[in-house]
């Protein structure tokens, strides 16, 4: 309904991370690419968190070589980042 809020990624990255928390790793992984895919991923702040998150997301439901694939972007995107190493 708020779509287009400057809040909306923040929320919709907050309702992932609960979601994987609650152990629906689906659900967390469908939330953490939709954020990839908006026109909004760019300019996030946390854009390395969402790809580290979502590769994590990823393993939680069996899909490797995808988390594989989220976690060499994040490395090669932000090589600086404090998530970068652990990918």
């Amino acid at each position: 309904r708020y779509s287009d809020h400057s809040l909306a990624s923040e929320v919709r990255l907050r309702t992932a991370d609960l979601a994987l928390i609650q152990g629906d790793a689906k659900k967390s992984s469908q939330l953490f690419e939709e954020l990839i895919q908006s026109k909004s991923f760019a300019t996030l702040k946390n854009a390395d968190y969402v790809l580290y998150r979502y590769g994590f997301a990823m393993a939680k439901d069996g899909r490797f070589q995808e988390s594989a694939k989220a976690y060499q972007r994040l490395s090669e995107e932000f090589p600086d980042s404090q998530y970068a190493k652990n990918s």
